[in-house]
């Protein structure tokens, strides 16, 4: 019995221990969530909207290539080695 005993004290002090953790970890996890809130927001409303996503997307990627005509072309470079 006394093994038995034992096991359920170190049971519970790993119950304990665990709960104060999830607490901590809870603490600093609310502060992050706050933090990453609007960009959740963005994410959820492109998710929400795929076609109007790629449209802008399409739209972004076209003024950057015309107005970044070098970075266009490194990204192409660098997409073509991705492939590969």
């Amino acid at each position: 019995m006394t093994r038995a005993r034992e096991l359920a004290r170190r049971r519970a002090a790993l119950v304990e221990r665990s709960a104060a953790l999830r607490g901590e970890i809870a603490a600093a996890g609310g502060t992050l969530q706050a933090r990453l809130a609007p960009a959740d927001r963005v994410l959820a409303a492109a998710r929400a909207h795929p076609v109007l996503t790629g449209i802008v997307a399409t739209g972004a990627a076209l003024f950057v290539g015309r107005t970044f005509p070098s970075l266009s072309r490194v990204l192409r470079f660098l997409l073509l080695f991705v492939r590969l």
